[in-house]
């Protein structure tokens, strides 16, 4: 398994058991990350550094009803997830979000670019 993917697994999992484990996500990300949020219900902007970036998904966890990897994996310069997420108040759907890194650790995040597969709604996850 490319380390890449790993980080990512890693973080759905960190954030999973996020009041366990939001330092060890925190680690996966490079000091200056930057994290562009375009989901409506989730304070849609730019993000930029660990403390930021850190605050912004604390909030996302908080909204959140459920949140479930669905797929990883490389495509062209950045890595792809796909997951299964309900924000509180809303139906679940599926988010596509775009992972650019430098070296091993988390450089940029374009969360929740698309809705995978039908349904609109709001999304949330790493």
């Amino acid at each position: 398994m490319p380390a890449e993917e790993q980080v990512l697994r890693d973080a759905y999992r960190y954030f999973a058991n996020w009041d366990n484990d939001k330092h060890k996500f925190e680690a996966l990300l490079a000091e200056g990350v930057v994290w562009i949020e375009t989901d409506e219900h989730l304070g849609p902007g730019r993000y930029e550094g660990k403390t930021e970036v850190m605050g912004h998904v604390n909030n996302i966890k908080q909204a959140l009803a459920h949140a479930q990897l669905v797929s990883v994996g490389p495509h062209g310069a950045f890595w792809r997830t796909t997951d299964e997420m309900q924000v509180q108040g809303h139906g679940q759907h599926s988010c596509v979000t775009d992972v650019t890194f430098d070296g091993d650790l988390i450089a940029q995040v374009r969360h929740c670019l698309g809705h995978a597969g039908g349904g609109g709604g709001a999304g949330g996850g790493p």
